[in-house]
């Protein structure tokens, strides 16, 4: 298997464009239009990028990943994802330098997380940050939003069903599609 500093440095951190993104995570043009968008991990911003390409979407894309603290990175790496930007031409679109565990948004405040070849592949060494990373997603998410985490194979799939069993399981659904999971949150009506 591949190290994870080999994936981030010629993978994840640059190259996957919005089309790849789009196929991965098996979004259609509905799922897109007119949402607030997280993007956790998002390296380079190509999806961001993506998204302004189609205006018709109406969408706003927030770009998120720990490297965006670039005085924190190695020379290599902040040289990655600069070119990362500049070739995806996302320098302009909002970038957050964050960890999934604790998302800088208020709570109910985005219509779309996803996590394309980051959460939580790059944190499963810990329980604990994959518990708080999903928890965290959770809470930003507004009603009858989706998180899309890809790739997820059977032992990611069952550590995230188990987290959602302990969170308001009754406002939660969760999904797998071959190595994409779907987890929405449902709109509860008020019993008034």
């Amino acid at each position: 298997m591949e190290s994870k500093e080999k994936h981030y440095k010629e993978i994840s951190a640059t190259w996957r464009n919005f089309e790849q993104i789009i196929e991965e995570l098996k979004l259609k043009q509905e799922d897109l239009e007119d949402k607030i968008i997280l993007d956790i991990g998002s390296g380079g911003g190509g999806f961001a990028a993506g998204v302004k390409e189609n205006p018709e979407l109406n969408s706003r894309v927030i770009s998120l990943d720990p490297n965006y603290n670039l005085e924190k990175l190695s020379e290599e790496n902040a040289n990655l994802i600069k070119k990362a930007v500049r070739e995806l031409k996302s320098e302009q679109l909002p970038m957050v330098a964050g960890l999934s565990q604790e998302l800088p948004f208020k709570d109910e405040s985005i219509d779309l997380v996803i996590s394309n070849h980051a959460v939580p592949w790059h944190i499963l060494d810990s329980a604990d940050k994959v518990s708080k990373s999903i928890k965290e997603m959770i809470r930003v998410l507004k009603p009858g939003g989706e998180i899309r985490l890809h790739p997820v194979d059977e032992k990611i799939y069952n550590i995230v069903a188990i987290i959602i069993e302990g969170v308001k399981r009754k406002e939660l659904e969760l999904k797998r599609r071959e190595d994409l999971v779907i987890i929405r949150k449902v709109v509860m009506e008020n019993k008034e």
